[in-house]
């Protein structure tokens, strides 16, 4: 049976943010001087971090999954102690001693998917340090060591990311902290850049995104760091 390659899906994921950069490229240059530019760059900036934002969740849970797929062992292991437990704990030790599940390394998606995700929807994960958690858990040693490749600033670029996703899909009070405190922990790592005191809170996203650090854009830089966060757990 035909196993999912996360390798394919980190390409896929890259050509998505290449596609979006080139179009933020395009755009530009299309609004040129007109009155209304500076605001539009700014919207633009927020809709390609939006679909790239979202697009990289469901690259990550796609990954996961696939993993999950190349090899179940772990996963089924994982959940057949849960079982039991709970089992123990409701009838005792000697119902638990009877249950258990046949240990199949490599299941079906189409088997597999409902027992990762019940509800139909992506594999989510708290934050990036609950998705490294979760992978040792459950995946093979192999994969796992994977997700531990990422960097403490990685995975809190990966989490900022998700709170800016999050505030500018609500725009709530608690997402405009969360946002501001994902920013303020930047401060210090490689992404240093990107970061925003407390003190200096982003009131416009749009106007941070568009903003020059260096020579490109906070959203050029944000999406080319969710590419390599992608190609380092899955290729």
């Amino acid at each position: 049976m035909k196993k999912l390659s996360p390798a394919k899906i980190a390409i896929k994921f890259g050509k998505e943010v290449d596609t979006l950069l080139a179009y933020q490229v395009r755009a530009c240059m299309a609004f040129g001087s007109s009155p209304s530019a500076k605001s539009d760059i700014s919207l633009l900036n927020e809709q390609v971090l939006l679909f790239a934002a979202i697009s990289f969740e469901g690259a990550l849970s796609d990954i996961y999954f696939a993993y999950v797929n190349k090899d179940s062992s772990r996963f089924l292991a994982n959940k057949e102690k849960k079982i039991k437990k709970a089992v123990e704990c409701d009838f005792g030790p000697w119902y638990s001693a009877k249950v258990g599940i046949p240990q199949v390394k490599h299941m079906s998606a189409g088997d597999l998917y409902p027992l990762l995700d019940p509800r139909g929807y992506n594999i989510t994960f708290t934050n990036m340090r609950s998705m490294v958690a979760q992978a040792k858990r459950d995946l093979s040693p192999e994969f796992a060591a994977k997700y531990r490749e990422l960097t403490p600033a990685q995975r809190k670029l990966g989490d900022c990311v998700k709170h800016l996703r999050n505030y500018m899909a609500h725009r709530s009070d608690s997402g405009f902290d969360n946002m501001t405190n994902a920013l303020a922990s930047l401060s210090g790592t490689t992404f240093s850049a990107l970061s925003r005191s407390k003190s200096y809170r982003v009131k416009k996203v749009g106007a941070y995104l568009k903003a020059l650090a260096g020579s490109k854009s906070r959203t050029e830089l944000l999406l080319t760091e969710l590419k390599l966060i992608v190609n380092t757990i899955g290729s």
